[in-house]
């Protein structure tokens, strides 16, 4: 119940929700750039809070790739669909 409180408080601050769709955006537009400056092939331009990129062209699936990033740079981020 206190969770759902401070979840309506939070909707209805609306510098807060601005503030926090700007960090969402930048990070997202961030994260595109970067991985297509690897050489990944990016699926669509975002529009929510993720991005899609074909990593089987490198040998990964969405599995080993996401193990991979969290092996090497400590970064950990959701696979989703097969490669």
């Amino acid at each position: 119940m206190l969770a759902q409180i401070a979840g309506v408080a939070a909707l209805r601050d609306k510098e807060h929700f601005q503030r926090t769709l700007e960090v969402v955006r930048k990070g997202r537009e961030f994260l595109y750039r970067e991985l297509g400056r690897l050489g990944l092939k990016m699926v669509d331009a975002p529009q929510g809070n993720y991005v899609t990129a074909k990593v089987s062209e490198f040998g990964y699936t969405a599995e080993s790739f996401t193990e991979e990033l969290c092996r090497q740079g400590g970064i950990m981020i959701r696979g989703g669909f097969p490669s």
